[in-house]
């Protein structure tokens, strides 16, 4: 199943983050109207390209939003920001996403597993979505990783390299 989720070299090309992230926010416009979800998206104009596989990275970034919406069933805040880093001065700089919700959180007890394949707390889940997202991110050269407070929301944050 892994090698489905890795990119050949043919169908890596250069690849706005923030056109992505725009086509993802209206492909769930409708989705977040009917969830009474108000997204915010602060996205750095000056975005350099890296290169990827544009689907993949859209379904990761899909992904995560419809986790988020599933986590405000009540409505909520959705934001979305990219920035540039320099993680170090002696790095390239890198690629910063990060997707905000203010949800019911994740408990601490399944931080350390959410990104373990059929791992779920959702009773219609399979598991499957974060564990193929990570994994699509590492495939990237990429890391994620999570930060949540019960009651308070959840930010995924994901690192991609600029492309050279």
């Amino acid at each position: 199943m892994r090698d489905c989720y890795r990119p050949t070299r043919a169908e890596l090309t250069a690849t706005s983050i923030n056109v992505l992230l725009r086509e993802t926010l209206e492909l769930v416009q409708t989705h977040l109207r009917h969830g009474h979800i108000h997204a915010v998206a602060t996205l750095n104009p000056d975005l350099p390209l890296t290169v990827a596989h544009a689907d993949q990275l859209r379904q990761v970034f899909l992904n995560i939003i419809l986790n988020a919406c599933d986590a405000m069933p009540r409505g909520g805040d959705l934001r979305v920001t990219t920035q540039l880093l320099q993680v170090r001065p002696e790095a390239p700089p890198t690629i910063g996403i990060h997707i905000t919700d203010t949800g019911m959180g994740i408990a601490t007890e399944h931080l350390t597993h959410i990104f373990e394949p059929f791992y779920t707390t959702k009773a219609q889940g399979t598991g499957l979505g974060l564990a193929i997202s990570a994994h699509i991110i590492t495939q990237h050269s990429g890391r994620i990783s999570v930060e949540s407070e019960p009651g308070q929301g959840t930010t995924f944050t994901i690192l991609l390299p600029v492309s050279t």
